[in-house]
């Protein structure tokens, strides 16, 4: 019966030992993580015609701030947008009298971060560029 108990005991302490390591090598992501103005897009001229085509976005988020322009040819949008952070740490950006899906962001290392949009270039993944 003592070996058992100190079998038990030792598995007990390797497990919370390891989650401890595992807290400690990883961080939390919160809506704070997620502050900041953003920008990316994909702007060029069309070589054939000279028109520009493309979009850019410019993302502000603060904590009581969300804000998506949206500008490119025959567009520009202003959007107010409620936050939503998922399970696995992306942030999504829900225009707010909607609440349409426009953005979702996930942080993808220090101060780095792609945007996915759900909206206008659905499904595109742009690199977001995070402004001074």
């Amino acid at each position: 019966m003592k070996n058992k108990l100190i079998f038990a005991f030792s598995l007990i302490l390797t497990a919370c030992s390891s989650q401890t390591i595992l807290k400690n090598n990883s961080h939390t992501i919160t809506k704070a993580s997620f502050y900041g103005n953003y920008t990316c897009g994909d702007y060029r001229t069309n070589e054939d015609t000279g028109t520009g085509i493309g979009v850019i976005y410019t993302i502000k988020l603060a904590k009581n701030q969300c804000v998506i322009d949206i500008e490119g040819y025959q567009i520009y949008r202003h959007i107010l947008c409620d936050t939503q952070l998922t399970d696995d740490g992306r942030l999504e950006l829900y225009q707010k009298d909607n609440h349409e899906k426009y953005v979702e962001m996930q942080k993808i290392g220090k101060n780095k971060f792609n945007a996915t949009m759900h909206h206008y270039d659905k499904g595109k993944v742009y690199p977001l560029e995070k402004l001074p």
